[in-house]
């Protein structure tokens, strides 16, 4: 058990790390880190790649409590088909775009899914995008009064199987 170091490089790669087509990375509580030795270190989860996590700060919030740490220059790519897994029985947050390095298309979930067997998955922001498609396997996700971005068209984006979403939450509304 513990943080996995990744490798790193003087020059922008994208690949430092990669969870391929079929394989699944299980980080539990741990993180995915850079050292700082050099100027660029990047995971990519692939095709149908699986990133499990079960950390309270969830997948990258820009600091070093994500389930990948921001420090060391780290950067991320997720296929549109790549499968990120919040799972356990802790509440997590659920992490979005618009922190640190996650500004592009390519730190979007492709599959977000939701795997609660306690606790609940909550969000923090608007800025939650899901290209491909929303998977509640197990439990709680909460939308804290916040709004979830679905961008495929497909009927079958939203999948429950015994998950769910609560929509009411505790966001403050401005009457003025």
């Amino acid at each position: 058990d513990g943080d996995m170091l990744t490798s790193e490089s003087i020059r922008p790669e994208n690949n430092m790390l990669e969870v391929m087509n079929g394989a699944t990375l299980d980080l539990g509580e741990n993180h995915i880190c850079a050292n700082r030795l050099n100027v660029h270190s990047c995971v990519m989860i692939g095709e149908k790649g699986k990133l499990r996590i079960s950390g309270a700060d969830g997948l990258f919030n820009g600091t070093a409590t994500g389930a990948i740490k921001a420090s060391g220059n780290m950067n991320f790519s997720l296929h549109e088909k790549s499968i990120i897994e919040y799972y356990g029985d802790s509440e997590q947050i659920v992490t979005g775009t618009g922190t640190g390095t996650a500004n592009s298309i390519h730190q979007q979930y492709g599959i977000l899914m939701i795997n609660k067997t306690g606790g609940k998955a909550k969000l923090n922001s608007n800025n939650v995008m899901v290209r491909n498609s929303l998977e509640l396997a197990e439990g709680e996700f909460n939308l804290n009064g916040y709004d979830i971005n679905i961008q495929s068209g497909d009927p079958a984006a939203l999948i429950s199987v015994n998950g769910y979403i609560k929509s009411e939450g505790a966001a403050t509304v401005n009457n003025s």
